[in-house]
């Protein structure tokens, strides 16, 4: 199983308990402790999963699952599945977690079985997820976004930066930035010509214009 799984927990017994039984199981493991810890890893790289325990200090499970879909809201990302991870038997707090989006819950102490069971099984459900969504945007000539799926994409990217989209005829990215601007490109083709469409961000330029705006002589 080639995945990497984020393992989050305050207690370092069960951090180390949880984390022996996946890496038994070739599983990819970063052992977090706790829910800022995780927000800080996320803006630098993206796990498969994530196993989050629901009772922590600073932040608990519920208010890291919010901060944690806020981020991805604002990124435009996929929803990472999270597994909670709990020694509670109070329905009330699981019906609230499958309310929230949590793909599944593991009580403690760690069976290894069903630990594994439950993963694998949150991970083969996002694979076949993946599967659909790439055969749903995914033109099979081209291997590019299909038209929907790239009006899709522009339309959020505009409502989202404020910024121009233009047109050009090379395809792909440009040989450099314009103007302070951050690029985005995608690229076609159609009758022999590549065809491309480029988003100009003007946050780039807004900025450098606050930082270099001349003083006025008195």
């Amino acid at each position: 199983m080639a995945s990497r799984v984020v393992l989050v927990d305050d207690d370092p017994f069960n951090l180390k308990i949880a984390r022996n039984i996946l890496v038994k199981n070739n599983i990819d493991t970063v052992a977090l402790h706790g829910g800022y810890e995780l927000l800080d890893y996320l803006k630098e790289d993206t796990p498969d999963l994530i196993l989050l325990d629901i009772m922590m200090p600073g932040l608990n499970g519920f208010e890291t699952l919010t901060k944690i879909r806020e981020f991805e809201k604002e990124r435009d990302m996929e929803e990472i599945p999270v597994i909670f991870l709990t020694s509670d038997d109070d329905n009330k707090s699981e019906t609230l977690g499958f309310e929230m989006g949590v793909s599944d819950y593991i009580r403690k102490p760690f069976e290894p079985a069903v630990l594994i069971r439950r993963i694998s099984n949150v991970l083969n459900r996002q694979e076949i997820l993946h599967r659909f969504h790439e055969e749903a945007t995914i033109d099979n000539l081209t291997g590019l976004l299909n038209k929907s799926a790239t009006n899709n994409k522009l339309e959020m990217l505009c409502r989202r930066k404020p910024g121009g989209l233009y047109q050009h005829p090379s395809g792909g990215r440009p040989d450099r930035q314009q103007a302070g601007g951050q690029p985005a490109g995608v690229g076609s083709q159609r009758r022999g010509q590549n065809l491309g469409l480029l988003f100009l961000s003007f946050e780039g330029i807004s900025e450098q214009r606050r930082h270099h705006r001349p003083s006025r002589r008195r």
